[in-house]
């Protein structure tokens, strides 16, 4: 985005970041979030509504109001303004939330759908006092969020038993929730994308900003940060973001390799994600409860998808991505977004480096948890820094997660790894720092780094910190199999000793 001079005409000058503002109070939307004092909390109702009321600490009407581009940073509608207005702009006011965009898919096929008749078709009463609009988002959220195709089921056939009005009136809320799945994955990409963050001749992307960030840190890897990660939705039934960690490039040959000349042929055909893909559907042999003894310490038998189910951010994966709850309200969930960004930068670096072949096997060690946290808490943090100075509620779904996570858990990751790491980063040299960071194993390495012991000097003397973790090792046995039609037919299974 350049300044342009040349036309003064106000109505062709719209500021793309003041659209970004707009989307924290609803864009002009009747219903819009009231706006408190500075310093007081807000509840904001329909786009906080995962079941809990989402608290957040507004700047005040006034900070919100603001023309940030005082600087004459205009832009003519073009191109990046077409994408806000296909993604965000609705036929009253902004799309902001999920369940909003929902309703207003909906209407599209059935134009007299309303908040109750959702609340009727849903067979849900509205408590004495209560808002009946937010009534109805709870009860939908509690059905949609669930990912639960018999309890969807369930609650059609009661709909439509009840009435063919009512009956219709869930079909189409239901149809739009899939339609504003699509919605929230192109508003955090656009978010992620569009030039609306101030600083400079001219305004940059949060993406821009991350590469920048990344790349003065890691000059050698400007492939992990050539494009946008990709965006996909996981219904965690509240406001919540995981990465979802692929295979390094370097790192495929070593994981998983053709050995004879079909094979081959294939591999050229369907390429490394295709035969990922494979592996995530090869779930043999069947390990329930077997675990070997390696000294002392248990190794459990497990397989890809197995083990890929197990866990939030996957194993093994094709593609990298970022997994994000659909009703996380998209301008809210920027931070969350870029924070998990970075764990995918991070870990991809670490794994391409720490990996090791011991006895044949391929040995993918764990992450130091608050080593991965620390560092995508303190580096997002200063990576959105000028988004956080043009608009400071961007700041706002982050910080109140550490604040929450200090009062209940002091030792969670989240808290004590970005202590640490703002700790070291507060000195000169950052970026110098965080390659330290992001090239150590452990925190061991880190607090025995000779550089950094002036970061530490201020705790001297004070006593360990233990925390005792659960034993997490496991091991996926060495499997040969074939493909037909993309399906893997298991042929042996192998695993090797290391004595």
């Amino acid at each position: 985005m350049r300044a342009d001079r040349c036309d003064q005409d106000a109505a062709g000058l719209e500021p793309l970041l003041q659209f970004v503002r707009d989307l924290l109070h609803r864009g002009g939307d009747d219903d819009a979030v009231e706006i408190a004092g500075a310093g007081r909390d807000v509840e904001f109702d329909r786009i906080g509504a995962c079941g809990e009321k989402q608290l957040v600490v507004a700047v005040g009407a006034a900070g919100l109001e603001e023309d940030l581009f005082a600087r004459g940073v205009h832009r003519k509608r073009s191109l990046a303004q077409g994408q806000f207005d296909r993604v965000f702009r609705a036929p009253k006011g902004l799309r902001t939330d999920f369940y909003g965009v929902a309703l207003e898919f909906a209407r599209r096929s059935s134009t007299t759908l309303t908040w109750s008749s959702v609340l009727g078709a849903l067979q849900v009463r509205v408590p004495a006092g209560a808002d009946p609009e937010l009534t109805a988002v709870r009860a939908l959220h509690g059905l949609w969020s669930r990912s639960d195709t018999s309890a969807v089921a369930a609650a059609r056939a009661a709909a439509r038993a009840a009435s063919a009005a009512d009956g219709r009136a869930l079909d189409a809320i239901l149809d739009g929730c899939a339609s504003a799945e699509a919605w929230h994955r192109a508003a955090l990409t656009a978010l992620l994308t569009l030039h609306w963050v101030p600083g400079g001749a001219t305004p940059r992307s949060p993406a821009e900003l991350v590469r920048t960030a990344w790349l003065a840190a890691a000059p050698d890897d400007s492939s992990s940060v050539a494009a946008v990660p990709a965006i996909i939705t996981r219904r965690f039934g509240g406001p919540q973001a995981v990465p979802r960690y692929g295979v390094p490039a370097t790192l495929r040959p070593r994981v998983v390799r053709g050995e004879n000349w079909s094979a081959g042929v294939w591999l050229e055909r369907h390429g490394y994600d295709g035969l990922l893909e494979v592996l995530h559907r090869l779930d043999w042999p069947v390990l329930d409860g077997v675990t070997l003894a390696d000294d002392g310490e248990p190794i459990r038998l497990t397989s890809v998808p197995r083990r890929a189910g197990e866990t939030l951010n996957g194993f093994l994966e094709p593609r990298g991505a970022i997994a994000v709850e659909p009703a996380y309200v998209p301008v809210l969930a920027l931070g969350a977004v870029v924070h998990e960004w970075i764990h995918l930068l991070v870990e991809t670096r670490r794994l391409a480096r720490l990996v090791t072949d011991q006895g044949g096997a391929l040995v993918l060690p764990s992450a130091d948890p608050w080593l991965a946290e620390g560092l995508a808490e303190a580096w997002s943090e200063r990576v959105l820094a000028p988004a956080h100075e043009a608009v400071p509620l961007l700041a706002v779904s982050e910080a109140e997660k550490r604040a929450r996570l200090a009062r209940t858990a002091p030792d969670d990751p989240h808290v004590l790894g970005y202590l640490i790491v703002r700790a070291a980063l507060a000195g000169n040299g950052a970026d110098r720092t965080l390659v330290r960071f992001l090239d150590a194993p452990d925190l061991s390495a880190i607090a025995t780094d000779p550089a950094l012991a002036a970061a530490w000097r201020a705790g001297a003397g004070a006593p360990d910190v233990v925390v005792p973790l659960a034993s997490r090792r496991f091991l996926v046995p060495e499997t040969t199999f074939t493909i037909t039609d993309n399906v893997p037919d298991a042929v042996r299974a192998t695993i090797r000793s290391r004595d």
